[in-house]
């Protein structure tokens, strides 16, 4: 999979530079190793992932950040989420998880993070 970077005055983002029949033939086959319906034909190159409670989801996402870091310099991020249980208990993975990841990027040490409160918009 080809990924490359796209600029622009908004600032630095991903550039997916596959064709849409390679994203279809790619789900295909995926779909057919884990024994699922091939999906007939692809809408979009759009994805929702759903998975249960305690999967590993936040951990993935939060990871992904660090990879971004580390990778392509990335320093500020915008994690949104749908209720206020899910904002805290991100929160309180961001907390437990500080140390593991400071491990894990060292470069990271001393990271920050911070709950907005939009009655507050000035960090």
């Amino acid at each position: 999979m080809l990924l490359g970077l796209s600029e622009s005055e908004l600032g630095i983002g991903n550039r997916l530079l596959l064709l849409d029949e390679e994203l279809e033939e790619n789900l295909r086959e995926v779909q057919l190793t884990n024994g699922l319906r091939p999906t007939e034909k692809l809408l979009s190159g759009d994805f929702t992932v759903e998975m249960e409670t305690g999967t590993g989801k936040t951990y993935v996402y939060l990871r992904t950040i660090f990879e971004l870091n580390k990778n392509y310099g990335f320093t500020r991020f915008m994690i949104v989420v749908p209720s206020v249980a899910i904002k805290e208990g991100t929160y309180k993975t961001l907390q437990i998880t500080q140390e593991h990841f400071e491990g894990l990027y060292p470069k990271a040490r001393g990271y920050e993070y911070f709950n907005y409160d939009s009655k507050k918009p000035t960090v």
